[in-house]
């Protein structure tokens, strides 16, 4: 009898702790926000929410690493390989697939108008768009040091040997174009408007053609450069452990300005509608003009951009929460709870507000008066207006501008590019020609 009454408390106990869990597990904490946002709680903030979904990961063999959003659609790349699209507007699922061993390393992914690219320890996949299958995979020189990046004819992808591999998309039997690099390279190359740039932890930044590889310049800081660049209209807005954001222009790399936020930088600026945003590590949100380099704002307290709506300019804040600021002061007007490990993604492209987490639920929020999605930069499929257009044939092959270089230092081994007939070694160029010293 005493035994039976020792069993029956046994199991009451393992009930009562099955319970206490799952109700932790499904409740969220006191004090803190529910993982989705409401219809209730978004509206108080003027805000709906359009769609919510759950990517496909398994919680117990991994979690999604990476979002990226392009134009009109959002994919997740989990620690396992699994590669999902969905419709940015919608939520819908478009594919699912899963890529390379399960215990692989995956970094990506990197998307344009036809292709999907990541990089799995030493290996290259290139996915088609459309309905995510394999076209190709290759292996790399050495290990890759992160996401490749794709402009319209290659994938480029950065070694940890300071070598940066570009490989053609579509003709695979046309040379692999290489560059060796000042130090050694730990962050994805950017793939921004016309050209592509990588940064090293020497404090180099490079950039070459993007579609006709070529490096047409470098330029040092005063620090690691750990972020990657951001493009508006032919101008590269660059920032820098040194605490500066730095704009220039993507193709001679003059320097239009250079602004001090006074705090390191290490997330990546965003240029929307003639505005530069970016974070430094106070933490503070800037809101800067442009064209002039002039600070037009700041937020204490707001640790990363989201985006920009209609009426406001979206942020998310030091202990968690999305920030509501006025666009034309910085101020904040409100903050959204979210829940714990939710985090908005950076999305220069539109003015929707996507909230992701590494559990794979991400939804997507929108001002109530914004049935339709504004687009700030040019859609798939759209043709460039006439002062957007380039010619087929690039401007540097005949005649390179002068490069923005400092000479390389004697221990270091002599920067090469080959790989291509556009590409002559690169020669070093004086520094009284730098605009950055």
């Amino acid at each position: 009898m005493q035994q039976m009454k020792k069993n029956l408390a046994r199991m009451l106990w393992r009930a009562c702790c099955w319970a206490a869990g799952a109700w932790n597990l499904l409740t969220p904490t006191l004090g803190t926000a529910a993982p989705l946002v409401d219809s209730e709680r978004a509206g108080r903030h003027g805000l709906e929410r359009a769609w919510f979904a759950q990517v496909n990961v398994d919680a117990t063999q991994g979690r999604v690493s990476h979002w990226t959003l392009h134009n009109d659609q959002l994919f997740s790349l989990s620690t396992s390989g699994t590669l999902q699209a969905l419709d940015a507007e919608t939520g819908q699922s478009l594919w699912t697939v899963r890529v390379g061993a399960p215990d692989g390393v995956f970094a990506g992914p990197s998307v344009n108008e036809k292709f999907v690219a990541l990089t799995s320890g030493t290996k290259l996949y290139v996915l088609d768009r459309k309905d995510g299958h394999v076209l190709w995979s290759r292996f790399l020189g050495s290990a890759a040091a992160a996401a490749p990046a794709l402009s319209e004819r290659y994938a480029f992808v950065g070694l940890l040997n300071g070598q940066v591999e570009g490989y053609p998309l579509v003709n695979l039997k046309q040379s692999i174009w290489r560059h060796q690099s000042i130090g050694r390279i730990f962050y994805s190359p950017t793939v921004t408007g016309k050209v592509v740039s990588w940064p090293t932890d020497r404090g180099f930044l490079y950039v070459a053609q993007a579609d006709q590889p070529r490096v047409l310049f470098r330029v040092e800081t005063n620090n690691e450069i750990v972020a990657p660049a951001a493009e508006w209209e032919s101008y590269l807005f660059v920032a820098s452990r040194d605490g500066y954001l730095y704009c220039m222009h993507e193709f001679s790399g003059a320097e239009l300005w250079r602004v001090s936020m006074g705090y390191p930088i290490v997330t990546k600026p965003a240029a929307v509608a003639g505005k530069a945003y970016v974070a430094s590590e106070e933490p503070a949100l800037y809101s800067i003009d442009s064209e002039s380099g002039r600070l037009l704002w700041s937020a204490v307290g707001a640790t990363q951009f989201v985006t920009l709506g209609a009426e406001h300019v979206y942020g998310m804040g030091r202990f968690g929460g999305l920030l509501i600021l006025d666009k034309q002061t910085g101020g904040v007007i409100s903050r959204l709870a979210v829940g714990e490990g939710t985090t908005g993604l950076v999305n220069d492209q539109s003015d929707r507000i996507y909230l992701v987490s590494e559990t794979g639920l991400v939804q997507c929020l929108r001002e109530r008066r914004a049935k339709e999605p504004t687009y700030y930069r040019r859609q798939t499929g759209e043709k460039p207006t006439a002062e957007e257009a380039v010619p087929e044939e690039s401007p540097f092959v005949e005649e390179a501008p002068a490069e923005v270089s400092s000479p390389p230092e004697a221990s270091e081994k002599p920067v090469e590019d080959t790989g291509t007939p556009f590409q002559p070694k690169e020669e070093d160029t004086d520094d009284d020609d730098n605009p950055f010293f």
